[in-house]
């Protein structure tokens, strides 16, 4: 974990990583892009003209291959007694970390992305977080539900760490609508 320097009294609770079964697409396409050039040549016996060919076309697949499994394996998301990071690749040479603290997760919610998704148990958190415009996204994580409570714990034990207490009557009341028919502006 070298992209993750931990603060004084921080220690990692958990990293989460996608899950495998995600990695069946680029494995398909790689047997398909494999085993087709293979047997065209050897159905029609092309060997001495195509053989350079082929090679270099089954060099390219790997290489593609190989990436997206790269990818796959460095993509995680580190859950500290603080905070919560996320470790996105993009790009072999390209990555983004994005972090927030425990106690600023405003809400925790979870969806599963097809039949695949729903057979393998596997899928998406979405956390939306103070100051973000957009939620962070937690992709293709195995058994969501649990993680989503798991994530929701910690944020309670941080809030209840950090002394806040939530204000009776809710925000309304928390920002000074106090009159029954004054709303928050939209």
């Amino acid at each position: 974990m070298r992209s993750l320097i931990l603060q004084p009294n921080e220690e990692v609770v958990v990293v989460f990583r996608q899950t495998p079964l995600i990695l069946w697409r680029p494995t398909a396409i790689l047997l398909v892009a494999v085993i087709a050039p293979i047997w065209y040549v050897a159905h029609y016996e092309f060997f001495a003209s195509a053989g350079t060919y082929v090679f270099i076309w089954l060099c390219m697949v790997v290489v593609w291959w190989v990436r997206h499994v790269y990818l796959w394996s460095v993509q995680r998301y580190i859950v500290t007694t603080k905070r919560f990071v996320k470790v996105a690749h993009e790009g072999i040479f390209r990555h983004v970390v994005t972090e927030t603290a425990l106690d600023r997760m405003l809400n925790i919610s979870f969806r599963t992305t097809g039949a695949l998704s729903v057979l393998g148990r596997f899928g998406d958190i979405e956390l939306q977080v103070v100051g973000l415009l957009d939620p962070i996204v937690v992709s293709n994580i195995a058994d969501p539900t649990a993680v989503k409570e798991f994530l929701w714990r910690l944020h309670e034990q941080a809030v209840a760490a950090r002394g806040e207490h939530r204000v009776p009557g809710g925000p309304q009341l928390a920002v000074g609508y106090n009159k029954p028919n004054q709303r928050m502006p939209d």
